[in-house]
């Protein structure tokens, strides 16, 4: 059949290629498992390959450097001998997968007359899914980068800080504590307590001092106490860069004799897996550090 397809009368499609020498390459895949199930990320490709056809449900990941076709997918298409390759799959927490192999297929959306050739790489794992890559969405035109994004005749736009805080006034009110349960130090009894010396204030900055300490117990930061007490410790003061002074407790004999929770602080790859489906971001600038933690009265 192919030595007449010169002058043949069936209408020829429009055949595209993806390739890349990338034999000897690592590829970065996020990953190859997906709790992800928010369809809009999800997209039916029929693949076809010499006389079978199989309509895969593909995740589409603009960050990934392959595409990826699992091997109980590449059975149904009957696929007998795939191309060596020397790529090497690489995900988070450099996780190293081996591609049982690679190969070429057709595939189309809805059924059109455009034919697109793609490569895949075979990879056996039982829970793997099929994957398209960022090169094999843009050709499939099933993604599109925005370079420019436009906002017009948007009302209601909130300008500056102050109309923010007026217009959400319930949730800028007090000082920002965490709601619930109050956190309790647990100290080693058999550390004995320290009562440290208060040190010497420069004069000049006392009456500064006294309105910063009112303010705090003002805003229930802090409580005066006019009874002994087993744990004192001194007093730091910094000018703040801005105007106004911070007020700090040197706690070195203190952190001695406190009983630590610890808990394991999860790396930057965790994290971002589990960013996976997330869609709104915000930076938050978190003002007056520790003040949202209240004690309870034992721990005070």
């Amino acid at each position: 059949k192919n030595h007449f397809a010169s002058v043949c009368r069936k209408e020829k499609k429009h055949v595209h290629i993806i390739d890349s020498e990338c034999d000897t390459n690592n590829l970065f895949i996020h990953s190859l498992v997906s709790n992800n199930s928010n369809k809009s990320w999800f997209k039916n490709v029929i693949v076809s390959f010499r006389d079978t056809q199989v309509n895969v449900n593909f995740k589409l990941d603009s960050g990934a450097e392959a595409n990826i076709l699992p091997f109980h997918t590449a059975n149904l298409l009957k696929l007998k001998n795939l191309d060596k390759t020397k790529t090497v799959l690489v995900s988070f927490g450099d996780q190293r997968i081996k591609p049982e192999g690679e190969v070429v297929l057709d595939c189309t959306i809805n059924n059109k007359s455009e034919r697109h050739k793609i490569k895949f790489l075979i990879v056996n794992i039982s829970n793997a899914i099929p994957i398209l890559g960022l090169d094999a969405c843009r050709l499939l035109k099933l993604i599109s980068r925005i370079d420019t994004v436009t906002l017009e005749n948007v009302e209601g736009k909130v300008s500056n800080k102050e109309q923010i805080t007026e217009s959400y006034s319930d949730i800028f009110e007090g000082l920002g504590a965490f709601t619930g349960k109050k956190y309790h130090i647990t100290l080693d009894q058999n550390v004995t307590p320290v009562i440290s010396p208060n040190r010497r204030v420069p004069f000049s900055i006392i009456p500064e001092l006294k309105d910063t300490i009112k303010s705090l117990v003002k805003r229930n930061v802090i409580k005066k106490i006019n009874e002994p007490t087993e744990w004192v410790s001194p007093l730091v003061i910094v000018k703040k860069p801005k105007g106004g002074l911070r007020l700090c407790l040197d706690p070195k004999n203190l952190n001695k004799a406190i009983r630590r929770e610890h808990h394991t602080i999860p790396n930057v790859e965790e994290i971002l897996t589990g960013l996976e489906g997330k869609k709104l971001f915000s930076v938050l600038d978190l003002k007056d550090g520790f003040w949202h933690v209240k004690l309870d009265e034992e721990s005070s």
